[in-house]
């Protein structure tokens, strides 16, 4: 499941291959589709991003990974023949002593929500993340509007824990932040049942 390939002209290398998706090294060849999915307002009304980003900001946030041990962010490729690069997900703010991290996703090709990338995304660097980082907890947040995000969280097992109210200004009014968590033991149960679809 958990594989190191190199390809010849980007030096991408897969880390985990899912059933859908496949989370690989990201590379400076993917900072131009990054670019334009985090300056359409549709991709990131529910992120935390209201002004527009030159492509000279995601090369220095690239930078700034590229040596981080506290934070990991992967590409989501899909599985298929084409191999699309779709998004992005990270486990992010990793405290080893507290065995505690958070997560955040981007998935930023509007062609493919809706079609269990994510979720399969998820459930395979949560699996590692607890697996191989010794986790605890993962923590994540969500805007009370955005629905779907909401619902694929409780389905790779997060548990909502609080809310802030009206914490996010959205489109003229301020929205509900929801926290969630989910810890290795009952994430585990799910994985079980998941890695046997």
């Amino acid at each position: 499941m958990y594989l190191k390939k190199a390809k010849k002209e980007n030096i991408m290398a897969t880390f985990i291959t899912g059933k859908k998706v496949v989370l690989r090294t990201l590379t400076r060849d993917d900072l131009p589709a990054l670019t334009e999915w985090i300056n359409d307002p549709e991709i990131t009304q529910y992120l935390n991003m209201y002004h527009p980003m030159m492509f000279e900001s995601e090369e220095q946030w690239y930078e700034k990974l590229i040596d981080s041990t506290t934070n990991f962010v992967l590409a989501i490729e899909t599985k298929d023949e084409k191999k699309n690069f779709i998004g992005t997900m990270g486990i992010l703010q990793i405290d080893h002593r507290n065995q505690r991290a958070a997560t955040g996703a981007l998935l930023g090709d509007k062609k493919c929500h809706g079609r269990g990338y994510g979720t399969d995304a998820k459930m395979h660097l949560l699996h590692w993340a607890f697996r191989e980082l010794n986790l605890r907890k993962v923590r994540s947040s969500v805007l009370a509007t955005n629905h779907r995000s909401k619902r694929y969280l409780e389905k790779t097992g997060y548990r909502q824990i609080g809310v802030r109210k009206e914490d996010h200004l959205l489109r003229g009014r301020f929205v509900d932040e929801i926290l969630m968590e989910v810890f290795r033991d009952d994430f585990m149960e799910i994985w079980e049942a998941y890695s046997r679809e």
